[in-house]
């Protein structure tokens, strides 16, 4: 009995379990249950894309004014000084008030400037001076002051004119494969650069320490005639030509070209060349490379004389005695004399006399003998011929 309703029961669970039913109709909704926790936030999304601009807002009133500032029009309208204010003693921060003139100590020129003031720090001051007008001596000026110490005024020029008292007024400089000041004109005729002296009569550049008018490591090219008003002055030496000749002259007919080894300014050991073309030297005149000479007082000295020319022509071609003393003992080589008595043989040294108490004859004894080396030249029945060789 008990075994069958075990084995019933199980037979009806496994009929349950094998069919499924109909759902039902749902339940009513229940109470809603409390919050849960807030989860952390999620990634950015995406920009959306920009709206379109909405209308421009209505203008808003008006501010009130300011505090009225120092008018830049109504600062600078000061068409006179109004006091003698010494450029020195104006450090004040900004723009003097007054414009400054001809007689206030310290100004950078003889013209009107207004005064503006830059300071730093309380350290240092610059001062710049801005013109009234536009003239060469205006420009605008600036200076500084530090430790209590004005420096010099230093030009910035309107146009183009640089004028300093203290320095350089102008200066360039380059590293660049350059000129360091390169001007040029545009109109026909003139140059690019020139300079002038305070009187404006002297034309020329000038260059360090007033030593060169014009200086460089280059060559200089002109067209025309270069013009020393004193000295051309070559430090090297040489002055030449490319051509085959180098001419030196007067420009004017009937000066003279002067050559001076001790200096410009003296006349010793001079050369000159006359407008007739005579060469006229202070000293002697060497040709051969020294080994002959013109001396100055005219005798020509050379090997091919032997030495002098006055020697080489006395040896052969002897001078004529001009005297009247009839007791004459000196007479020149080559003279002639007729000696009485000679016994010598032809061209043997004789040595002949003045014959005593007589004013006609020499003898080869007596009286006074002849100065110098004679030779018989020959006798007859009456006497010789005696001829002076040295």
């Amino acid at each position: 009995m008990t075994s069958q309703i075990e084995t019933g029961a199980a037979d009806l669970g496994s009929d349950l379990n094998s069919r499924v039913g109909f759902d039902g109709p749902p339940g009513a909704t229940g109470a809603q249950g409390p919050q849960g926790v807030q989860g952390p936030q999620g990634l950015k999304g995406d920009q959306g894309i920009q709206g379109p601009q909405g209308d421009k807002g209505l203008k808003g009133d008006q501010g009130a004014q300011g505090v009225p500032g120092p008018l830049i029009n109504e600062l600078l309208s000061k068409a006179y000084s109004t006091s003698t204010a010494d450029w020195n003693t104006i450090t004040t921060p900004g723009w003097h008030t007054y414009l400054l003139g001809t007689t206030n100590a310290n100004r950078p020129a003889d013209v009107y400037f207004w005064c503006q003031v830059l300071d730093y720090a309380g350290v240092s001051l610059r001062q710049i001076a801005w013109p009234y007008s536009t003239s060469e001596s205006s420009g605008i000026w600036t200076r500084s002051r530090y430790d209590g110490v004005w420096s010099g005024w230093y030009r910035i020029p309107l146009d183009g004119n640089f004028t300093s008292s203290t320095t350089a007024a102008l200066v360039g400089k380059t590293t660049a494969a350059a000129y360091g000041i390169y001007g040029q004109s545009l109109a026909s005729g003139y140059g690019g650069v020139i300079g002038y002296t305070q009187n404006g009569g002297i034309y020329g550049i000038l260059g360090y320490n007033n030593a060169y008018s014009l200086y460089g490591n280059g060559a200089i090219y002109v067209s025309g005639n270069v013009v020393a008003g004193g000295h051309l002055y070559a430090s090297a030496g040489y002055v030449y030509g490319a051509s085959a000749y180098v001419v030196v002259g007067p420009q004017a007919s009937g000066g003279l070209v002067y050559l001076r080894p001790n200096g410009p300014g003296s006349s010793a050991g001079e050369v000159r060349v006359n407008s007739s073309g005579d060469l006229i030297a202070s000293n002697l005149v060497y040709s051969g490379n020294g080994n002959s000479f013109l001396h100055t007082n005219g005798n020509i000295y050379g090997s091919a004389w032997g030495g002098y020319l006055s020697s080489y022509l006395d040896a052969r071609y002897p001078a004529v005695y001009q005297g009247t003393n009839q007791d004459e003992l000196l007479f020149p080589i080559g003279h002639i004399i007729h000696l009485s008595s000679i016994t010598t043989a032809r061209n043997s040294t004789v040595t002949p006399y003045l014959l005593m108490n007589s004013a006609f004859e020499y003898a080869v004894s007596g009286g006074s003998a002849l100065a110098g080396t004679w030779r018989s030249r020959g006798r007859n029945a009456s006497g010789g011929i005696a001829q002076r060789v040295a």
